[in-house]
């Protein structure tokens, strides 16, 4: 199987002879960081780099450790950063200082030139310009690129000097042409933007904006497929940057909303808008679809929230665009600002585990809190005709399950929407097809599990810890799996024990509702190694990772994942997690409900027995859902087992009536679809 090239790393390091030479542990712990850091893991990329200047100060590579330690306290700065640690700047600059002695001493330029680089890009506003100074100077003095340090510069002067900003943007734009280098073209659009923005040439700032996503672009399209979403992400601030701004000119100019909104789609759900198609064929790069085009493809009963979470600032000290809502109706489209990621994250945090957990009074006066930061502006501004919700999370929002959050005075967001998670707009148009599913039921439930499976997990520290389990059998999965075959009725199948292997996934055929019953195991520290479990064979050896569910060939419009933790994973910036739900909308599933934590396989049967009810009396994917999580509310069960659960992708897909239904019912179902009767997406919680 292949698992993706940092686990490929980190097996080839871990099984090294202990009398391995230095040169090969420097090799494998470098290329493990680096594997790391493209995932944003910045604990486990500084653990690496650590490991990498150990090992090279071993073999005598005293530049090579200099380099890697430099590495790891950058490493160690997102990662304060990330926890909102106020001394996060102060700790990272004076590691920097330390190295910048130690480079001088040991007489290496490049790591002198990239250290004082670090320095000059955490320098506060005032000094910055002369920061930069120092750094372009020693550029020169040591004949080295100059081009980092001239960026910098030019975005440090756009307010004191703005002449010989331009000029130098200038001289990074023709140097970039002439070396044909599409991130250096970027990054010299950015400066020039800056610039634009600056001298409130808005005009110019666009045309500056698109010029330097179109380069940005360029750099991940030149990525191979494993790559090219992990590149990408490394952008997203820029994107930000550009929708924030253009939100906040959209106060006064409504042109704005269009333009945000067409940065924002730009970077999200990339992947899965071109290459993901229903029918094996990709979009072209670039293809996304318009505020406009939003507009008139929304029913009249449904609203889209768009966020975006960020800082007010980047790392580097540039803006990065803040936080936002975009809220998108058939007849009007507005902005509301948020507080930023800094405040938002920890409150996601709170809430999803008080919903996760044990009720408590502390985390219902959490989760009003965050209703109300994040949904009462925008809610309180919808038409009362309103139904359904379709939501673009962002960033940590991804682990929200926003149809369960509520007011201090008020019922749950499920009460009043039909709430879907689509991963872009783009995605969103593609799978609206308005055609009714078939009854053809397939079901997955309580395989066998191959010998001496574990429920793994691996904590993100360095060196890490196991926490080991053997994995339990699912007699709910099974119940729940017949309930819904018999309810359904059509052509069903229910594969269970040892016929519900992983070769019988690969030939799933034509069945329309695929049903999983099963565990899946979460790697916090390798997105690649989370995997499906099923039933082993002799052609499968029952693990069904990531990249295996991505290359399904699948013909159901409805996947019901119902394992632990489906929905969860590695956030990845523009795609969100790389979970077994983004896998299975790459492999083509219109439709996906599943969870974001476990849930007792008790708990699970009922709920889903609920929706599988709900579905056949005629619910589109998203009502059923609501109305199943309604069911359980009612009926006193925890909200730890019901309100986890999401639908992302086409939350408007409804069943075909049942064979025997009169034709004119097929007639009014089809004409109510086209009407445009479409219900939105809730989540779905998992067993373990």
């Amino acid at each position: 199987r292949s698992r993706g090239l940092g686990d490929v790393y980190k097996r080839q390091f871990e099984n090294l002879p202990e009398d391995a030479p230095p040169q090969v542990r420097r090799s494998g712990s470098h290329n493990l960081a680096r594997a790391a850091r493209t995932l944003g893991n910045h604990r486990r990329a500084a653990a690496y780099a650590e490991l990498s200047a150990d090992a090279s100060e071993a073999s005598g590579d005293r530049h090579g450790a200099l380099h890697a330690w430099r590495s790891a306290a950058a490493d160690r700065y997102r990662l304060q950063r990330e926890s909102y640690d106020p001394r996060a700047t102060q700790t990272y600059r004076k590691r920097l200082a330390a190295l910048l002695l130690e480079a001088r001493t040991r007489d290496n330029p490049m790591a002198e030139l990239s250290i004082q680089l670090d320095l000059a890009r955490t320098t506060n506003s005032q000094a910055r310009a002369a920061a930069f100074e120092r750094c372009l100077e020693t550029a020169v003095r040591l004949g080295l690129d100059s081009a980092s340090c001239k960026s910098g510069l030019a975005s440090a002067l756009v307010a004191q000097d703005p002449q010989r900003a331009s000029a130098l943007a200038n001289e990074l734009y023709e140097a970039a042409t002439s070396e044909d280098s599409a991130s250096s073209t970027a990054t010299a659009h950015a400066v020039r933007a800056r610039i634009a923005v600056a001298r409130e040439d808005r005009d110019e700032a666009w045309s500056s904006w698109s010029s330097m996503l179109d380069a940005a672009e360029r750099v991940t399209d030149e990525q191979g497929p494993r790559g090219r979403p992990r590149i990408h992400a490394r952008w997203s601030a820029r994107y930000g940057w550009v929708a924030g701004t253009a939100l906040q000119w959209a106060a006064d100019d409504p042109q704005w909303y269009g333009r945000g909104f067409e940065a924002m789609e730009r970077m999200r759900g990339r992947e899965l808008a071109e290459f993901a198609s229903l029918d094996a064929t990709p979009a072209a790069p670039g293809a996304r679809i318009e505020l406009a085009a939003v507009q008139e493809r929304l029913p009249s009963d449904t609203a889209m929230l768009v966020y975006q979470v960020g800082g007010q600032r980047d790392p580097g000290g540039e803006p990065s665009g803040g936080s936002w809502v975009l809220v998108i109706t058939p007849t009007w489209a507005r902005a509301y600002p948020l507080p930023d990621a800094s405040t938002l994250d920890p409150a996601v945090a709170m809430v999803a585990a008080h919903l996760a957990g044990a009720p408590s009074a502390a985390g219902r006066q959490a989760t009003a809190a965050l209703h109300e930061t994040l949904l009462d502006g925008a809610l309180a501004d919808l038409p009362d005709s309103t139904r359904s919700l379709i939501i673009l999370p962002d960033g940590q929002l991804h682990r929200l399950p926003f149809a369960a959050l509520a007011s201090a005075d008020g019922p749950p967001v499920f009460e009043r929407f039909a709430t879907s998670i689509a991963s872009s707009g783009t995605v969103w148009n593609r799978l609206q097809t308005g055609a009714l599913v078939p009854r053809r039921f397939l079901a997955f439930a309580d395989p066998t599990p191959p010998a001496g499976a574990l429920l793994a997990r691996v904590s993100p520290t360095r060196g890490g810890s196991d926490d080991r389990a053997a994995l339990g059998r699912l007699p709910g999965a099974r119940a729940e799996s017949r309930f819904a075959a018999n309810v359904l009725g059509g052509a069903t199948e229910v594969l269970t024990d040892a016929q519900a292997t992983e070769s019988a996934l690969e030939r799933v055929g034509s069945h329309a509702i695929l049903h999983i019953g099963a565990h899946v195991v979460v790697d916090g520290v390798e997105p690649a190694n989370t995997r499906l479990v099923l039933a082993a064979d002799d052609d499968a050896d029952g693990y069904v990772f990531l990249e295996d569910l991505a290359s399904l060939h699948l013909e159901q419009p409805l996947v019901v994942l119902a394992a632990c933790e489906g929905a969860d994973g590695e956030l990845l910036a523009g795609e969100g997690p790389l979970s077994a739900v983004r896998a299975l909308q790459l492999a083509g599933a219109r439709s996906v409900v599943a969870g974001l934590w476990p849930v007792d396989d008790a708990q699970a049967a009922p709920f889903f027995a609920a929706f599988y009810e709900e579905l056949d009396g005629g619910a589109t994917v998203a009502a059923a859902l609501s109305g199943a999580q309604r069911q359980r509310r009612d009926a006193g069960a925890p909200p730890s087992s019901w309100a986890g659960f999401v639908v992302y992708g086409d939350g408007a897909l409804t069943l075909a009536p049942k064979p025997g239904v009169p034709p004119w019912l097929w007639a009014a179902l089809a004409a109510l679809l086209c009407a445009g009767a479409v219900g939105a997406i809730g989540r779905a919680t998992v067993r373990r």
